[in-house]
């Protein structure tokens, strides 16, 4: 399925790929060169076909940002 929503909600197992226009790829490729990997737990990437692979949902283990999430929802929920 083609999506052009970047807020797109993903389940596991969903594929994601960059499209096929050899321009984008480039850029893609630019940018893992210089980048280190994330060592993510829950999606996988190759970096040879520009695909990633969700392979859980992730939890708050897996968030880097100091965020009180209780709080959050307490003000969200006013």
């Amino acid at each position: 399925m083609k999506v052009t929503k970047p807020g797109y909600m993903l389940r596991a197992g969903d594929l994601i790929e960059v499209r096929g226009r050899e321009n984008l790829k480039n850029l893609y490729r630019g940018v893992i060169a210089n980048s280190p990997p994330d060592g993510l737990d829950w999606v996988s990437f190759d970096s040879e076909t520009l695909r990633a692979t969700v392979l859980s949902l992730p939890g708050a283990v897996d968030i880097s940002l100091p965020v009180d999430a209780n709080s959050v929802v307490e003000f969200l929920s006013r």
